[in-house]
This record gives C-alpha cells, structure tokens and sequence, in this order.
C-alpha cells in the first residue's frame, strides 16, 4: 500500500505517464443496484479528479483499476428490504488493484490517496499492476515521511496548507514540511 499526496494536476501527470505504456481501466467501488458499475478508460475520466468528495480520505471515492480485458465481477447482496444491490470490490477481483485519488476538500485541505491491494496473497496482475504504480510514483514524487508528494502538493505544504487524512484530524497528525 502508498499513501500519496497529489492534486490535481499531480494526478495528471502520474496518470498519463502511467498508461502511456499499458492502458488501464477504473471501476467505480461500492453498492450498486444495477449490475454496470462506472466505468473508465483512462484515470483522467475520472470524475472530480483532484477533488475530494468528502472531509475523510478514506471515505473518499475508490476505484478497482485492472487490464482494460478483464471482466470485473459483482457480488449479488439481498437486502432486508428484499432489494438487491450488487458489490463491487476485490473481494471477486483479486487481478485488481484499489486507487482512492484523495484530492483537495473545502479549499485549503489536500486529502490523502493511496493505492492497494486487499489480498494478502498477491495475483501475479495484481502484483504487476501494484509494481507499475510504485515505480511511477517513486519516479515523480518525492517521499516526505511515510507519504509520496507530488511537486504542486509540495507547494501547498510549503504555503501552510494542511496535508492529512481529514479534516477533523487533528493538525498534529498533518504531513509537515521536511
């Protein structure tokens, strides 16, 4: 798992630089009640890219990436309702990898994203695909503590804007400057 601080145009250029050379899909997580998830074909469809949909990384959108072939399955769920919804995640997925953008919130607050994998045992895709976003990712940003920072984030710690998991956390726990 990478835990990385990025806005948007950080983003764009790890993406981009990141399927120049395999091209990749993103599968929107969650509970659906229709079998089609959303669906993308590049990282840069993304939708509010850069832009966090939440005060808590980790409450933010995730995305199963994997090879544009591969077929990603739902898990059928029966609600007390009676209501069926259909689940998408790693749990059927193993040959994916998780990607949650984080981005900014309420203006001056950069969210955390991260990349990762569920399975305690890596697929041989999910392993190659996790390698692919390591590299490009120790290749464009730089590591400030346990996080990557691409170059736009680093100004906006450098002009004391807070970098951190939420905005409720508290501003001990923020990414200070080396």
């Amino acid at each position: 798992m990478s835990h990385f601080f990025a806005t948007k145009r950080d983003l764009i250029t790890f993406l981009t630089a990141l399927e120049k050379k395999h091209a990749l899909k993103y599968v929107l997580a969650g509970s659906f009640s229709s079998r089609t998830p959303p669906v993308y074909s590049s990282g840069l469809d993304l939708p509010n890219l850069g832009i966090a949909g939440s005060g808590s990384a980790v409450s933010c959108a995730t995305f199963l990436v994997c090879e544009p072939e591969l077929a990603i399955r739902a898990r059928s769920v029966k609600e007390s309702s009676g209501n069926q919804r259909f689940d998408f995640d790693q749990l059927l997925n193993p040959d994916t990898i998780t990607f949650s953008p984080g981005g900014i919130w309420k203006g001056d607050i950069l969210l955390y994203g991260r990349f990762a994998t569920v399975s305690a045992k890596f697929s041989v895709p999910a392993k190659r695909l996790m390698q692919r976003f390591s590299h490009q990712m120790r290749k464009q940003f730089v590591r400030i503590g346990a996080y990557y920072v691409g170059s736009e984030a680093q100004d906006l710690l450098k002009a004391g804007n807070r970098l951190t998991i939420a905005e409720q956390s508290p501003r001990d726990f923020d990414l200070k400057p080396d």
